[in-house]
């Protein structure tokens, strides 16, 4: 036989053949089987892969957050970790399984660098390969890496009222030095009002309306959007209402001293002419009573919360006048924890306290009347380092003096503190 004759009869064998079909099922299905096995296998190991990551993920932001409020609450580093690794646990991080977790505070990479109020988590946990073994004989490594900063807002004199004209108010001579910041939540084209030879100066001035005034520093910043209270979470002391431990008015006069227990005081305390009072640490329950505080009294007391009941009237308010001494602090720990005086949100909204009438005042610690009016007036004069007015309304008049605030107060109290992930 010719090769040319071989060639077409080669050419005519192979045409038949691609046009059988009998048997090419199998033939196609032995080829593409494995390919397809390897890519099914494969999609399960990485459906798995992220599932682990999803795991990881959660851990290692929650240990992040944990470390990072710890940091806030203490200098040492071990129990910053600690917490770290607690949290971290408590969502799937699993040391006993191989799981490693890198913490480093201040982080060393990224956008805090340094950052002594961030940390920096990273955590590595081996995933098996089954079907994918095929293609990656070795182990896959998920890594997932976390920063967590804290913020207390710098914010030390809140007004909370949302329409009221002139709700924080500086006039009549008063001179207000705020190493921290105002913040007015009303609407009204006037909220932030100064007026006179008064003065404010805070580190920012931000208002939800507007502000008039000429000695206003720094140019505050309006229009901003209004806030719900700082401390709405923040709850009331355990007591049982209408069950007192004191009924009778207490009254220290001329030349008294007097030194009062924490309990529930169902009317008055009242200090006046040149009477002395030590509060001993813990937490007084007004209700239905106020504090009343003036000529030339002196009233101490370190560790200390004063909570004004939703029953209290008009009449029963915090009320410091007449040349009066006043050095209180807050507690440090507990609910109650940076809080000095809390009135309670369902009270009376036409309670007003007042600082007046030439006394001197170091309140180290949060003043809470979130439904109230708080006035500085006559010669007050607050200088205290770690105080925080929270208000429907704060208004300083006369040649009340108010200096050296910052938001350490804020520090105390773990509402006021914010932690977020920033990578």
């Amino acid at each position: 036989m010719k090769a040319r004759d071989f060639g077409q009869l080669l050419l005519r064998w192979a045409g038949a053949l691609a046009g059988d079909r009998a048997g090419g099922v199998l033939i196609y299905t032995a080829i593409v089987t494995p390919t397809l096995l390897g890519f099914t296998g494969l999609s399960v190991d990485v459906g798995l892969w992220q599932a682990n990551k999803r795991v990881v993920q959660a851990a290692v932001d929650a240990a992040a957050i944990a470390g990072v409020l710890e940091v806030k609450r203490t200098d040492g580093n071990g129990l910053i970790q600690a917490a770290a690794e607690r949290d971290a646990a408590a969502n799937g991080f699993n040391a006993a399984g191989g799981d490693i977790l890198i913490f480093r505070y201040p982080p060393q990479t990224g956008v805090a660098i340094g950052d002594t109020s961030a940390v920096e988590v990273i955590i590595q946990r081996t995933a098996a390969t089954f079907f994918s073994r095929l293609f990656l004989p070795n182990a896959v490594t998920i890594s997932a890496r976390a920063v967590a900063r804290f913020d207390i807002d710098d914010t030390c004199i809140w007004s909370l009222n949302p329409t009221m004209r002139g709700a924080v108010r500086i006039a009549g001579g008063a001179q207000v030095q705020l190493g921290c910041g105002i913040l007015v939540n009303s609407s009204d084209i006037e909220a932030l009002s100064q007026s006179g030879s008064s003065c404010l100066s805070a580190s920012r001035l931000k208002v939800a309306g507007g502000a008039t005034g000429d000695c206003l520093n720094p140019t505050p910043l309006t229009g901003v959007n209004q806030i719900e209270d700082p401390l709405a979470d923040l709850q009331k002391p355990d007591y049982l209402e209408g069950v007192c431990d004191h009924t009778a008015k207490i009254v220290v006069n001329s030349g008294e001293t007097l030194t009062l227990s924490p309990g529930v005081y169902c009317n008055d305390i009242t200090i006046v002419s040149d009477g002395q009072v030590n509060f001993l640490p813990g937490v007084y329950i007004l209700d239905g009573a106020g504090l009343n505080i003036s000529a030339q009294a002196t009233v101490t007391g370190d560790g200390v919360s004063f909570y004004l009941s939703e029953n209290n009237k008009t009449n029963n308010n915090i009320s410091i006048a007449g040349g009066a001494t006043v050095q209180l602090s807050a507690p440090t720990d507990g609910d109650m924890a940076g809080v000095l005086f809390y009135q309670d949100r369902n009270s009376s909204s036409s309670i007003t306290h007042s600082f007046t009438g030439g006394s001197a005042m170091d309140l180290d610690g949060i003043l809470y009347f979130p439904n109230n009016d708080l006035n500085f007036s006559g010669g007050s004069a607050l200088d205290a380092s770690s105080s925080m007015l929270i208000a429907n309304s704060v208004t300083f008049t006369g040649q009340s003096v108010v200096g050296n605030f910052n938001n350490s107060a804020a520090a105390s109290n773990q509402t006021l503190v914010s932690t977020s992930l920033i990578e």
